[in-house]
C-alpha cells in the first residue's frame, strides 16, 4: 500500500483513470471490510495501519471528479459508511486510537459534498439514507 501511495504522489490524472480501469479500488474495499469483521482483537492496530493507508489512497482517488461518480454508481461508499459506523461502535479506547478517522470523515463528506449527475441522484440519497440510520 505504501508503494502504491507513493506513485499516486508522483504521478498525475492517468493512474487515478489507470486505477478505475484497473478495479484496483473495488478490490481494496472489499478486502478491508472483510477483513475488519474477521479481525482478531490482537491484529487490530496493524490492521488499522493499512486501513489507514487505504484511506489515504482513496483520497487521491477521490481528488477526480469521475472517480467520486464510480464509487457513488458503483456503491463503493456504502462499505466506508460500514466502516465508519463499525469505528463508531467500539469502545472508547479503541476509538481515540483510530488514526484514520479523519481520512475517513473527509472521504464520506467529500461524496456528501459531490454533485451527481442526474440517473445517480438515487444512490446518493441511499447513501445519505444509510448514513443517518447507521
Amino acid at each position: 500500500m505504501n508503494d502504491v501511495l507513493k506513485v499516486l504522489e508522483k504521478r498525475g490524472a492517468g493512474d487515478l483513470h489507470l486505477m478505475r480501469k484497473l478495479k484496483f479500488v473495488p478490490t481494496m474495499i472489499d478486502m478491508i471490510c472483510k477483513r475488519i469483521s474477521t479481525c482478531p482483537r490482537t491484529q487490530l492496530a496493524r490492521l488499522a495501519k493499512v486501513i489507514g493507508l487505504v484511506i489515504k489512497i482513496l483520497t487521491k482517488f477521490c481528488s477526480l471528479r469521475e472517480n467520486r461518480n464510480y464509487m457513488i454508481q458503483t456503491n463503493r461508499v456504502l462499505p466506508l459508511i460500514d466502516l465508519l459506523s463499525w469505528c463508531l461502535n467500539r469502545q472508547t479506547e479503541l476509538f481515540f486510537g483510530i488514526e484514520f478517522m479523519p481520512g475517513l470523515f473527509q472521504t464520506i463528506t467529500t461524496h456528501l459534498k459531490h454533485r451527481v449527475p442526474y440517473e445517480c441522484q438515487l444512490l446518493k440519497e441511499y447513501m445519505v439514507d444509510l448514513l443517518i440510520s447507521s
